[in-house]
Formats: C-alpha cells, structure tokens, sequence
C-alpha cells in the first residue's frame, strides 16, 4: 500500500483557505438573497395589473399599494432589512404560538372565568360593570361558553351572560335565551325577554305574547312588552315601512309558519326577506296563524268583522255568524287554540260615533274555526282587550291583556247566553 503524508505547509494552505471562506460565506449568502428579491420586486413592477387602470378605468389601489420600495441592493439599508427579515421569521417559526394569530384569550375558559366570578352576586358594582364591559366587547368566538354559563347557579351570572348576548346581539343564542324566559328568577327572565328583543327576531312573539299577558311580574311583562316593539321595528325595517305600519305579527306555533300584516296588505318570509302574500279586506287589528301546515290564518279587522283564509291569506272569507256586525265594532284580539286550530276566541269592541273611543263589548267563542260564533258569560273587563292569549301549560284559562292591565278568564265556568 503506497502512503503519503501532508507537509506543514499543505496544512497552512489548506487552514487559511478554510479561513476565507468562513468570512466570505455570510457575504455570499445574503448577496443571493437580496438578487432574488430584487429579481422578483423588479418583475412585480413589470406587471401591467401594478401600474395601469382596471376595466372601469379607474387605478387598480390594490396593485398600487401592494408594491414594495426596494432600496439599492448593494447598500447597508438593503443588507440590514434583508437580514431583520429573516430573523424575525425565524423567530417567529421558532418560539411563537401557531394560533397566535387566529386565538382569542378570552375564547378559553380559564381567561373567561375571573370575568365571570365578577358578575357573580355580591361582587362590585364597579368590578361587575367593567366585565359586563370586556365581555360584550369580547369576540364572538365566547360565546359557546357563554350559553354554557345561562346554566349557572348563581342568578347574577345569569343575568348578565343573558344581558352580553342580547348586547352581542348573537343570533346562535336564541334557544338558550328562550329558555332562559323560563328562568325562575325575574330579574333573569327579563334579562333574557331583553336580549331577545335585541336579537329581533320575530318567532319569539308568542312566548312575549304570553309574558305580557300571563306573566305574573310587572317587570317581566314590560320587559315582553318593550321587546315585542323592537321585534315590530325590526319586521317594518324588513318590509320597508315605518314601525306603526306594521298592524300585526304572527306565527303558526304549530308549524313556525310566520306572517306580518300592514294596513293593507300580507306577507310571509320568502328567499332572505319578505314577500307579498295577497291583500287584506280591511285594516288589520289582530291575526292569528294554525293548522298543521300554518296556511289557516284568522283575521281581525278594524270595521269589517272578522275573517279566516285556509290558503295561507291568498284568499279570504267573512266569519261573522253570531257576532254583531257595522262599522260601530272591531275585533280587537285573536286567539287560536294550539291544540285545537277549530277552537278560536275573540274580543270585540266598539264606539258610538268614529271619534269616539272604543268600549269593550264582549268575548266570544266559536268551535267550529269561526263558521259560528257564542258570547261567553260573565264578562266584567272595563277596558279593550288587545291581546288573547291560549297556553297549552295553564289548560282551561284565557289569558288577557288590556291598558288596564291583564286578565284571565275561566273557559270551564263560561256560559253561553
């Protein structure tokens, strides 16, 4: 085997080389980098997207200010920003959260929790005030936890989870919220009738129906009584007319089939908003959807009695047999049995001359979806009945609501005359 070994000034050779190199490798590095971006900010400039108009003749801004000022290659400033460059992505890749820029802290239960111990009873007016604060200003990615939390022992939390997802106005909380009408603290429930107001929707208007008539709460009931108007207001947003154009809102219980009525006209959700349905024979005071597929629909009006379609209001029949006729009466309410869409309730009332105020004139029955109508005895109300109100959980009692306040009536003790 032939052997060869270096000499000492190979070894010194081949050390300074080693030496060069080093130095000169950093140098090479970022020159290849900084010819790369240059190459490709000076092709970016070349594009006729970065500096000519659009089809509608006006500057594309997004290719305007998308471009890059590169300074001169060969300067320090290039050298220095290439390199801050890099390390910060470095960096970046190295130690930072990969959900740092999609995470929201108070998204995670544990940053959630000490905002809400401050709502909790007994806690500072202050203290309470500034997490109301965080959390209605807080992303919607909370609240998942938040609908969580309306299951909380304590009734203060409740009461103001309920109060940040109205303030939120987050429609995935409906549900919850409705439930949470439920609730057997008043101040919670009126929280959450609040926080439905403010979502707008309108389906919730039998449960607020129901809240303003039987709801045993003063507070409670006007709670219902302010969030029906903003439901109102939100429908004449959706229909294009002011709020007072709206004469009644309805929706079948049985089947969710939703209707809204203005001084002439019907209408029903179509595709994302409202859609005609058909005319009214007279201005609407009350309305009321049932059947099994919502299209039977009664209606009261103002000089012309009353009136049931079974089309869905495409087409209307006068329902008048048995109840007083003329200009002189309205029906002022409707109510329709859930359980029962043939077992229908209305009250009438009615004035001496046109400028006269109304006067209550009675209740009456019919069994038969309005074919035929009986006056229902005693009655002893002194003020116009402006909402009926059947609930399947308080069988045999209609509920009423009045200026004067509300009423219930005992439907086992009534008497035909």
């Amino acid at each position: 085997m032939l052997r060869t070994e270096r000499g000492p000034q190979l070894d010194q050779i081949h050390h300074r080389n080693f030496i060069l190199a080093s130095k000169a490798f950093p140098r090479i590095v970022v020159g290849v980098l900084v010819a790369i971006c240059v190459v490709a900010g000076l092709w970016r400039l070349a594009q006729p997207t970065a500096a000519k108009s659009n089809a509608s003749g006006n500057v594309n801004p997004i290719a305007v200010t998308g471009l890059v000022k590169f300074p001169d290659p060969n300067s320090s400033e290039a050298e220095s920003q290439m390199l801050n460059l890099f390390a910060q992505r470095r960096y970046l890749s190295e130690h930072a959260n990969p959900n740092y820029w999609t995470a929201d802290p108070l998204s995670q239960p544990e940053r959630l929790e000490p905002l809400l111990r401050s709502l909790q009873e007994g806690q500072p007016a202050d203290q309470r005030q500034a997490a109301l604060t965080q959390l209605i200003q807080a992303p919607s990615s909370v609240v998942p936890i938040l609908l969580d939390t309306l299951a909380s022992p304590d009734p203060s939390v409740r009461r103001g989870v309920a109060y940040v997802l109205g303030s939120q106005r987050a429609p995935e909380a409906e549900d919850s919220l409705f439930f949470a009408t439920f609730d057997p603290d008043p101040d919670v429930r009126a929280a959450a009738v609040w926080a439905l107001g403010e979502l707008g929707t309108p389906f919730i208007i039998p449960r607020l129906e129901w809240l303003e008539a039987a709801e045993t709460n003063s507070g409670v009931s006007q709670a219902a009584r302010a969030a029906e108007n903003q439901v109102y207001a939100n429908v004449a947003t959706g229909l294009g007319v002011p709020p007072s154009g709206v004469r009644a809102v309805t929706v079948a219980t049985s089947s969710g089939r939703l209707y809204a009525a203005t001084e002439s006209t019907l209408y029903a959700p179509r595709d994302l908003g409202w859609g005609q349905v058909g005319t009214v024979p007279d201005v609407p005071t009350a309305l009321a959807a049932a059947g099994d597929n919502g299209q039977v629909i009664y209606l009261g009006t103002k000089q012309a009695g009353a009136f049931r379609s079974l089309t869905g209001g495409s087409t209307w029949e006068a329902i008048n047999s048995g109840l007083p006729t003329g200009s002189r009466f309205a029906v002022t309410a409707v109510a329709v049995d859930p359980s029962n869409a043939s077992q229908v309730y209305i009250t009438l009332a009615k004035s001496e001359a046109s400028q006269v105020p109304l006067t209550p004139f009675g209740i009456f029955q019919s069994m038969d979806g309005g074919n035929s109508w009986a006056s229902l005895t005693p009655w002893n109300v002194d003020y116009v009945t402006t909402r009926l109100v059947i609930d399947p959980g308080t069988p045999g009692y209609l509920f009423g609501l009045t200026e004067g306040g509300a009423w219930q009536y005992p439907l086992n003790a009534a008497k035909h005359p």
